[in-house]
């Protein structure tokens, strides 16, 4: 299931955005925990997970 964040649309036909570059704003559904739902970007493939209104950004390791 992709949900929308944000009204703009980030794909890039080139290829996965740069984390720096991205506002994470079309998101896949990953699952929830608690009060916790986790989302993966579709640009970029950062994890997020949002809780009470608030939200993080999990990034890969670099390397």
């Amino acid at each position: 299931m992709l949900l929308r964040m944000m009204a703009s649309d980030v794909r890039n036909p080139s290829g996965p955005r740069p984390i720096a570059a991205c506002d994470h704003d079309t998101v896949e559904y990953l699952g929830s925990g608690g009060s916790a739902t986790f989302l993966q970007c579709v640009a970029c493939g950062t994890t997020l997970v949002t809780q009470g209104g608030r939200r993080w950004a999990l990034r890969p390791r670099a390397g």
